[in-house]
């Protein structure tokens, strides 16, 4: 079984925490994907989610680099402990820059294997100048695959991240703002023209459209929506999208929040080949 907690997710940090079974053991693999709370908050809300610590994490993944994704205060817990800080390839010089330690670094390219029977493939995605990376986890057991999609901080859904997420088991993927909201809130044109610009955030019709695509290859155990903006959208506004369009899919739906944990996603295996290694992609393939 993997299970997903999304301790934190919005502008003012972002941090979810990953469990899946450890290959011979009773005990479970902590990863953290995206390490934007300091170490005090993630501690406080790992320990009350699932009774782990930061430190007992093998691995952090990082979508990107901005302030809110990654913290610099992470550098004393890296320089303690041993975690692997894996990125893409293409935020390396980014990340030394930035002051993550270089012993930790372990960069990747369109796939790594993480250990545990646990995959990562990558899909580069468009964000500002540099990108981001949307992550497809998938782990093989005797019982079968589970497979893990998550995109955030994407400003448009490339047609390769849909073939990427297709027959996901568990969806997290961005549904950032209203576009009423947005258009009529008192942000500065440019920063309304960054976010809705192809290259910012999704809106909520864009996550919802892109999820709907997805799911009709399979219907994911859980659906999680990331990065909510406190300014300009609401979950009512989300849910009520949601219940008019994607009924279907509504049970299954949970909104991540900025300063709460979600609860525990839980999803099972199921039997099915697993992927090929590596995905051909472009930042600017779009979905029309």
């Amino acid at each position: 079984m993997m299970e997903l907690t999304v301790l934190a997710s919005g502008s003012q940090g972002n941090c979810s925490a990953l469990l899946v079974p450890r290959g011979g053991c009773d005990t479970k693999r902590l990863l953290l994907l995206d390490a934007g709370l300091s170490p005090k908050a993630t501690r406080e809300r790992l320990f009350s989610s699932v009774r782990r610590m930061p430190e007992e994490a093998t691995d952090i993944l990082l979508t990107h680099l901005d302030a809110d994704h990654w913290r610099d205060t992470w550098q004393r817990v890296l320089d303690r402990h041993p975690i692997r800080v894996r990125l893409h390839e293409a935020h390396v010089r980014e990340a030394r820059r930035l002051g993550v330690p270089a012993a930790n670094l372990c960069p990747f390219g369109d796939s790594c294997d993480l250990g545990d029977g646990l995959t990562l493939h990558a899909c580069r995605t468009p964000h500002d100048d540099r990108g981001t990376t949307a992550f497809l986890l998938e782990r093989v057991c005797e019982r079968g695959v589970t497979r893990l999609g998550f995109a955030t901080d994407l400003g448009r859904v490339p047609q390769a991240l849909l073939e990427h997420f297709r027959d996901v088991d568990l969806l997290a993927l961005e549904s950032n703002y209203d576009e009423q909201l947005e258009r009529i809130s008192d942000r500065p044109l440019f920063l309304k023209e960054r976010i809705m610009g192809g290259k910012g955030h999704l809106s909520n019709d864009e996550s919802l459209v892109a999820a709907v695509h997805i799911a009709a290859s399979g219907v994911p155990q859980a659906i999680v929506l990331l990065h909510l903006s406190q300014q300009c959208n609401r979950p009512d506004l989300v849910e009520r999208l949601w219940n008019e369009r994607a009924p279907h899919l509504v049970d299954r739906l949970c909104l991540a929040q900025q300063h709460r944990p979600t609860r525990t996603l839980c999803v099972q295996p199921r039997q099915r080949a697993p992927r090929a290694t590596g995905c051909a992609t472009s930042l600017f393939d779009s979905v029309r």
